[in-house]
């Protein structure tokens, strides 16, 4: 496998949160930020992290040296909107193939990193996304959609979710619910955003990469792997993921997922 740089982007505004402290919120007995970095930095084929931060998340990950020592992060102010902070790093990034994550989704894990970096490649990005159950599977393919009336753990679906479809680029019986990770070869990902125009218009990764002229390949996502927002968001991923610090006998977190 090819060396990858990863794209963490944490610097949202988290309005609906009530402000950024959603990054320093602790699940599994580290902060939700820490996940999706550390997700990355653990690969070995991981050349780099470039974490986009507000200028408030800046100044907490610098105040705390101990638990961000890691040698491949790098930091990077985020831009105004989320596509415009993924380009400006991905301009930045080193290798040739890249990886963008959230840093308020903490529990994509190793096994989804592996398959979307498998399958990137010149003109096709990857992203997975619920329910796709035969993989890989093209744009142009019928993908069953997300039907049900509740989410992983049975909440009401709200609009706090992350429920990003591929908006006018799939009729909409095809559309799906995307999720990141996604990867995408550099190049192809800066030249696909550029061409894509105002990038304030998109809401995911995949949908600008379309935009701009490219493919997308889809594989399967995983359950609970979602944005959280709000605070509902985080009471249901504490019951995946367990909470801050409190252990079970056996030293783990207590989350359903652990």
């Amino acid at each position: 496998m090819a060396e990858f740089s990863a794209i963490v982007l944490a610097g949202g505004k988290a309005s609906r949160f009530g402000g950024t402290d959603v990054y320093k919120e602790k699940l599994g007995g580290k902060s939700m930020l820490s996940h999706s970095i550390d997700l990355c930095e653990a690969h070995e084929h991981c050349r780099e992290v470039l974490v986009s931060v507000s200028p408030a998340i800046r100044s907490w990950i610098e105040g705390d040296v101990l638990t961000f020592s890691g040698s491949k992060m790098r930091l990077m102010d985020a831009q105004a909107d989320r596509q415009s902070s993924a380009l400006a790093a991905a301009r930045l990034a080193s290798s040739d193939l890249l990886v963008v994550l959230d840093g308020n989704r903490p529990y994509s894990g190793d096994e989804l990193l592996e398959r979307v970096l498998r399958e990137a490649a010149e003109g096709t990005g990857c992203a997975p996304c619920l329910d796709c159950t035969d993989p890989p599977a093209s744009r142009g393919d019928k993908v069953a959609g997300d039907g049900g009336d509740t989410d992983f753990f049975g909440a009401k679906k709200t609009d706090s979710y992350a429920r990003s479809m591929l908006r006018g680029n799939l009729p909409a019986a095809e559309a799906v619910l995307l999720q990141h990770p996604q990867a995408f070869l550099r190049e192809d990902y800066i030249s696909k955003a550029e061409a894509a125009g105002d990038l304030t218009r998109f809401a995911d990764d995949s949908e600008v990469f379309m935009a701009g002229g490219g493919d997308i390949v889809l594989v399967p996502g995983r359950s609970g792997n979602f944005r959280i927002v709000s605070h509902d968001d985080l009471r249901i991923m504490q019951k995946i993921m367990g909470g801050p610090s409190k252990k079970k006998q056996d030293g783990k977190y207590g989350g359903l997922g652990w």
